[in-house]
């Protein structure tokens, strides 16, 4: 019954002519701090189900409507372009580290059985007099597992090599025992880094996903050229000789909550280092979106103490700079940024943090735009 009222006061609404063009937008800023609004859908009624995450602005004509709407998604579907052969490696990179951890860790679980190896060999060397050269298999009593009621021992068979004598079948056993225990230790912490890159690959996606200017598309293909991912593309001098691109750096964004402390976040993961490495101070809060990529956050607060709602408004902050940004609400985590340290063998920008508290908060256009520093400026 409710799907029929809505349904019918839509027609309703288009019967009586009361229709009017409208454009949803989504708003971010690009890397000079310029506010950039992305045109994602236009109707003939006013959108709402999106909420604060998406700005839905009524304009003069529906042929404006249409001119406005593809005009700006051609812009952004050329910086699609742009950005599709490094989405093309980061890929690959993301697909090939996959595979490559599944095989690891396929070879991880048959590591851990290995003690059936030297127990195939410790039955060996107990029993040798039992076994003969050219035998492919062997019955043997296992003396570990003590006799039964009747006395009589556990038998247990036993794989051989007819090529090799009793006792090298049985050195045999306790050689693929070792090789197995060093294997686990090694691929464990294999897949740690494994899991850890690819983690890293995955925030640099994110980072492509929220680029909207060619500087910070420039910043990414830096990044990935000093972690190993990709080749630099630098410009041809006069000379014909190969000379570096200069590449203007970017500042970190800039908020004021509204108790008047500043609040950085990271645009990459370079900006993510710094801010959390090098410009945060001891006592200032360090915040970031729980499980998923996404800026960095820092509340410049010194000696001061953060009131709630500032820590509430940099968590909004971090929610909306995240890969989970078009989540209802976000679970994000805050700590005083002397518990912040890189991660050991970690690529640009990858830490890890103790001593955190969280808070959920839903992610807020309009707020994280009100707090801009360059709306300020306006």
């Amino acid at each position: 019954a409710a799907l029929t009222n809505a349904v019918l006061a839509i027609a309703s609404r288009i019967t009586c002519g009361d229709t009017a063009p409208y454009i949803l937008y989504e708003t971010r800023q690009d890397a000079d701090g310029q506010r950039i609004r992305r045109p994602v859908d236009f109707s003939y009624m006013p959108v709402t189900q999106y909420g604060n995450l998406r700005e839905c602005i009524r304009v003069e004509s529906f042929c404006g409507l249409l001119d406005e709407f593809y005009t700006v998604r051609e812009a952004a579907g050329h910086m699609q372009q742009r950005t599709s052969a490094v989405r093309k490696s980061v890929r690959s990179a993301q697909s090939k580290l996959a595979q490559k951890l599944d095989a690891q860790r396929r070879e991880l679980a048959a590591s851990r059985g290995r003690e059936d190896f030297r127990r195939a060999g410790e039955l060996l060397t107990s029993s040798l007099y039992l076994v003969e050269r050219g035998m492919d298999c062997v019955r043997l009593p296992d003396y570990a597992a003590g006799p039964d009621e009747s006395g009589a021992y556990p038998v247990v068979e036993v794989k051989l090599d007819p090529q090799l004598s009793p006792q090298d079948n049985a050195q045999r056993y306790f050689k693929q025992y070792r090789r197995a225990k060093h294997a686990e230790a090694m691929l464990q912490e294999l897949i740690a880094r494994g899991e850890r890159e690819l983690i890293y690959l995955d925030s640099v996606a994110d980072e492509l996903d929220r680029a909207v200017s060619e500087r910070e598309l420039a910043e990414i293909k830096a990044e990935l050229a000093e972690n190993g991912y990709a080749s630099q593309r630098w410009e041809q001098s006069r000379n014909g000789r190969n000379k570096k691109q200069k590449i203007p750096a970017l500042k970190p964004m800039e908020y004021l909550s509204s108790s008047g402390f500043r609040i950085l976040a990271g645009r990459n993961n370079r900006q993510n280092e710094q801010i959390s490495l090098k410009l945060a101070a001891k006592s200032d809060i360090w915040l970031h979106a729980q499980k998923v990529p996404g800026s960095h956050v820092l509340i410049v607060c010194g000696a001061a103490t953060p009131d709630d709602e500032t820590i509430r408004e940099a968590a909004v902050i971090a929610a909306y700079h995240s890969a989970a940004r078009a989540s209802g609400h976000v679970a994000v985590d805050y700590t005083r940024a002397r518990n912040v340290r890189r991660q050991p063998d970690g690529k640009t920008g990858m830490v890890f943090y103790t001593d955190y508290q969280t808070v959920s908060v839903r992610p807020d256009e309009a707020l994280v735009e009100r707090l801009s520093c360059e709306q300020k400026r306006k």
